[in-house]
Parts: C-alpha cells; structure tokens; sequence
C-alpha cells in the first residue's frame, strides 16, 4: 500500500511540475498565479470495475457480479467503496505532506478512482 501511495504521489509532483513549467509566468508581470487543478488516479480500480483482489471484498464489477446493473447500494459495493475512501484519505495525507497548500476539491470512485487536486 505504501508503495503505490508513494508511485501516485511521484505521479502527482511530476504533473504539477509539468503544469508550473507549462504555465506562462504570471507573477512576473505582478498577477497572481490562478489556481490549477489537476486530476490524480488512484491504483485501485474504481468500483464499476473491481473484479476482486482485495481480501475481504467481494467482486463488484457486473462482468463478474451477473448483475444487469451496478449497484451503488450493495453490501460489496458499499464495503468496497469505503476501502477505496480510506486509500483515497491515507494518498491525500501523503499529498499534504508534500504540498501543503494542495486541496481535494472532488473524489470520484464509482467510474474512476481518483481525486480532483
């Protein structure tokens, strides 16, 4: 677990870095930097494609599952979706860590697992 937080946050710095050296310089001219936002995506897959692996949660991908539909409101689904909320908790510690003034403004883990930043 901690290796793949710690590929995700390499992630994450080599993104902003490509951002700020992209990004025309602004506070030269004496404006203030915008804010950016980048999208961050988490090793584990979202739920909509889980096929199992984790032990103690059961599959939730409707490729394995028969199900017609996912269903959001399950047992697996609201177990697995939980395990996804605390990787994504222990990956946004870690950014802070990195970057204090980093914010999560969104957490997705239905169709993609990952974080608005």
């Amino acid at each position: 677990m901690k290796k793949s937080l710690g590929i995700a946050l390499g992630l994450c710095i080599l993104a902003l870095l490509l951002i700020s050296l992209t990004t025309p310089n602004v506070q030269a001219k004496g404006l203030p930097t915008p804010p950016r936002r980048v999208m961050v995506q988490l090793e584990d897959p979202p739920l909509a494609q889980y096929g199992g692996g984790v032990q103690g949660y059961a599959p939730t991908s409707i490729a394995l599952t028969g199900d017609a539909r996912l269903d959001v409101t399950s047992e697996p689904s609201r177990a697995y979706l939980g395990y996804l909320a605390g990787r994504q908790l222990a990956f946004q510690a870690e950014m802070e860590r990195a970057f204090p003034s980093a914010q999560v403004d969104y957490r997705y883990r239905i169709l993609f697992n990952g974080l608005a930043v």
